[in-house]
């Protein structure tokens, strides 16, 4: 079979990475394994098939079913001897020093989810120069999907693991807490902090974890805490309340809406084992009340803290044009009449940005725009001005009032007649 090279290889080997490679071959043996497919191209391995080849290193393909999940190569080397020590370093050695190829992450797994699922991160800021150094070659990416939905997906999400509890619904949360179990606030402890490990805690016998723990690790979390004995009551999704159910705990179903720190919104219940253990689980009316105005006291609170931000009428964006399609208002941006832009130059210190990217528009197409607006709030005005119209209740004229409405139509006739 020919061996054949993957054009679009994830990892760029540097010449250090190759040198390791041949140093790990020439000194460890060459029993490594690479992996192709069925047409002979490389799938992995692609570093080290490259440099045996330039060896001369022979290579023998084992033919696979593809029902054999993992090909296990014995070798003469012994369990104390110091060649194994340096080829198990060597293999993790050159697999970290290497680079990603962008441009085929880009192309390939920015709509997949699969860098995700392995655990890979990269560098938002070399993903960015990556898109860049296209749109330098003259590639235009605002029409492309790929570039869109890879943009978004390394946006940052707003996550479960993220959702730090305000202070106001966490407060509501523990006085109903102390009220229902008549427990002491003192002896409430809170592990779940950024960059905090909930099992290097040194929990004393009268503590009990009221707190809201990444969600992800919900059935380890209270695993740990069961087998150990330490007291909780824990914020947990809704939705997912039941999978982290066993025998020692309850659950306190409330679904109610929570507006963590960051911005999430989760419909929000609570694991505990502080009810009596045949409580499997039970609605706590009181709880949700307490959260849901403790909730709505935040989001009052955020929405005057939030700053209002303008753009001036050269920055437009997807949002700014969507309201015309709905109002039935045509509005066309020639090529040659925008640039695109993701940030404002007055941004750059803060660390804003444009949400989603824009353009910066000519003149002309900004005298448009203004004019567009103009429609769009006359339209808007009237669709409102309607709304209201058909909200209201409309009063009947009588017979005898449509009659003089007619009379008035015919004397008015007359007049003009006589003019």
């Amino acid at each position: 079979m020919e061996i054949t090279f993957d054009k679009k290889n994830y990892r760029k080997h540097s010449e250090q990475n190759k040198k390791r490679i041949r140093k790990s071959l020439t000194e460890c043996g060459a029993g490594r394994s690479v992996l192709v497919d069925k047409d002979g191209c490389l799938i992995a391995g692609n570093g080290v098939y490259e440099q045996a080849e330039k060896m001369g290193i022979k290579t023998r393909v084992v033919e696979t079913d593809g029902t054999e999940l993992v090909v296990v190569k014995r070798t003469d080397i012994g369990t104390d001897d110091s060649k194994r020590k340096m080829l198990a370093l060597a293999d993790n050695a050159t697999s970290d020093n290497v680079e990603w190829d962008m441009q085929n992450i880009v192309t390939d797994f920015s709509l997949e989810g699969i860098a995700d699922d392995w655990g890979i991160t990269f560098d938002n800021e070399d993903l960015r120069k990556s898109f860049e150094e296209r749109m330098a070659a003259g590639e235009d990416l605002s029409e492309d999907e790929d570039y869109a939905a890879f943009v978004e997906k390394f946006e940052q999400k707003k996550t479960t693991d993220d959702c730090y509890t305000p202070d106001v619904v966490y407060n509501a949360v523990a006085d109903w807490v102390v009220s229902e179990y008549g427990l002491s606030r003192k002896n409430f402890v809170r592990p779940f902090y950024p960059n905090g490990d909930y099992r290097r805690e040194k929990y004393k016998s009268t503590d009990i974890v009221v707190d809201n723990p990444p969600f992800s690790i919900m059935s380890e979390i209270i695993k740990f805490y069961v087998e150990n004995g330490i007291r909780f009551f824990l914020f947990a999704p809704h939705l997912t309340l039941f999978n982290g159910a066993s025998s020692e705990i309850s659950a306190l179903i409330c679904g109610v809406s929570v507006t963590y720190e960051n911005g999430a919104q989760v419909n929000t219940s609570f694991l505990t084992n502080l009810e009596p253990h045949e409580v499997r689980f039970r609605s706590a009316p009181e709880l949700y009340k307490a959260v849901r105005i403790a909730d709505d006291e935040y989001r009052k609170i955020i929405k005057k803290q939030l700053p209002k931000y303008a753009y001036p009428k050269h920055v437009i964006m997807s949002t700014t044009i969507a309201p015309f399609s709905r109002l039935g208002i045509d509005f066309v941006a020639l090529r040659s009449e925008t640039a695109v832009i993701r940030e404002l130059d007055c941004q750059k210190e803060s660390g804003a940005a444009i949400y989603g990217a824009g353009y910066l528009i000519s003149d002309r197409l900004a005298n448009e725009r203004e004019k567009a607006e103009r429609e769009k709030a006359e339209r808007e005005k009237a669709e409102r001005e309607k709304a209201e119209r058909e909200k209201a209740f409309v009063w009947k004229l009588s017979e005898r009032e449509l009659g003089i409405i007619a009379s008035l139509s015919v004397e008015r006739n007359d007049d003009e007649r006589k003019v």
